[in-house]
């Protein structure tokens, strides 16, 4: 990844992990700040300043994020938890290990199937 996708890196990053060390396959996600917070956020971290402001709005904003994306994908149907449960080295990300039923009708199909109003 060049210097140029790196800063426009923002949103949901996805990496999906064919099998698991318990054998699982799963799609981990996780919240990526703008590269000017994270740059901060890190360059506190080196200098040991944990109580920093960008360090904690780093922190906040992707835990917030998180949260919010698993309660938006728990409620589509996908079996979601916080990969950091498993994995002290995934802090701050969410492990997906299965989605909806096969077929999961759109909201779309309630408006195709509907019948016109009177």
């Amino acid at each position: 990844m060049n210097s140029r996708q790196q800063a426009f890196r923002v949103g949901a990053d996805v990496y999906v992990e064919e099998e698991g060390d318990d054998g699982i396959a799963s799609v981990f996600v996780a919240w990526c700040v703008h590269h000017t917070l994270a740059d901060a956020s890190a360059g506190a971290l080196l200098r040991g300043d944990l109580a920093d402001r960008a360090v904690l709005h780093h922190g906040k904003a992707c835990r917030a994020m998180r949260d919010a994306m698993a309660q938006v994908l728990g409620s589509a149907g996908f079996v979601v938890e916080h990969a950091d449960d498993l994995n002290e080295y995934r802090p701050q990300e969410l492990r997906i290990t299965a989605g909806p039923e096969r077929y999961v009708p759109s909201w779309a199909d309630r408006f195709t199937h509907a019948s016109p109003r009177a």
